[in-house]
């Protein structure tokens, strides 16, 4: 908890900006560094390739008459938070190269809109299981449980002859595994604020056609249907804070390579490591409750990387991203 306190989040919100402490009403997790939105968020122009691309704050509400735009969520950790794992000289080190974006993101906006067309429900709950990432943590750990009771995996290094698992093995994973996670997130963070991006979404409802309503085919609820482009919505709620990089991608990445090394670290194969998320009952999706699925879905992968593979993907089937960034 101490070493939490001076991580670089501000967890306190004590940190203000200019190098001001705050006094009162401190908020937890507030940014010191004093980022903003360079595109207003009442911005709704026609998007062109003369628009601004930087990232625009969307337009929420709580579905009972409150209205609220968003703030860029903890902008500063990307420079600010300390690493558990990577050392500081990667941080300058670890960068992502210019997604090389059209001007006018027309073409990238089509991707989104024809990959959101093909969504079907498997599709529809990778979308909604990846999101929920501590979900994503637990099957992890069940399949390292289970990786290494199939292995007939020994534990000499941190356990007596003939334990399989040790409690001490498990926690070392699982501590390993979170860091790993934490590090992840700042590099996505540094070059999320770094690029500072604009979102499909934006892009989408500010669509117009020569001037006049513009209309668009994709993902609506309880199917594909067209649309107004400026009712235009992913499927899941667009988190706050820009495009590029994906950090749930990031995220994955990172897993991965965690996990596959920590096997290879204890001697055990990295090419097989089945992963099952918990079964999805009919009509279960909590984005459309009662029709998807049309009949009960598992989702399984025989390995982390394939894992992460989808875990990506279904950042861009839900339409909260542009190809590059995953």
């Amino acid at each position: 908890y101490l070493w939490s306190l001076d991580d670089g989040w501000n967890q306190l919100g004590l940190e203000g900006t200019n190098g001001e402490s705050c006094s009162a009403h401190c908020r937890n997790y507030s940014d010191p560094t004093g980022f903003a939105p360079s595109t207003s968020p009442y911005d709704d122009s026609t998007f062109s390739a003369s628009s601004s691309d930087k990232w625009q704050p969307l337009l929420e509400d709580d579905g009972r008459g409150f209205f609220y735009h968003q703030e860029h969520v903890t902008p500063h950790i990307g420079t600010l938070g300390k690493f558990r794992f990577l050392p500081e000289a990667e941080r300058a080190t670890r960068n992502a190269p210019p997604p090389g974006y059209s001007a006018s993101r027309f073409d990238e906006s089509m991707e989104v809109l024809l990959r959101m067309q093909g969504l079907d429900d498997v599709k529809k709950l990778q979308v909604e299981a990846f999101d929920n990432k501590l979900l994503v943590a637990n099957v992890i750990v069940q399949s390292f449980f289970n990786k290494v009771l199939t292995d007939a995996y020994v534990d000499t290094q941190l356990g007596n002859p003939g334990f399989v698992l040790t409690f001490d093995r498990l926690v070392h994973f699982v501590l390993g595994y979170t860091s790993a996670e934490y590090d992840a997130v700042i590099i996505a963070w540094k070059e999320k604020v770094s690029h500072n991006l604009i979102r499909p979404t934006s892009v989408i409802k500010r669509w117009s056609f020569f001037g006049g309503t513009a209309y668009v085919n994709t993902w609506a609820p309880g199917g594909v249907a067209t649309i107004k482009a400026r009712d235009f919505e992913a499927y899941l709620r667009v988190m706050p804070h820009a495009e590029y990089v994906s950090g749930s991608s990031c995220l994955f990445e990172g897993v991965k390579d965690y996990v596959n090394g920590y096997l290879s670290e204890i001697g055990l194969s990295t090419s097989t490591f089945p992963i099952a998320f918990p079964p999805f009952a009919e009509g279960s999706s909590a984005i459309e409750p009662g029709l998807v699925p049309s009949s009960p879905v598992m989702l399984s992968y025989p390995d982390v990387a394939t894992m992460a593979t989808a875990g990506s993907e279904s950042r861009l089937d839900g339409g909260m991203h542009f190809e590059q960034s995953v």
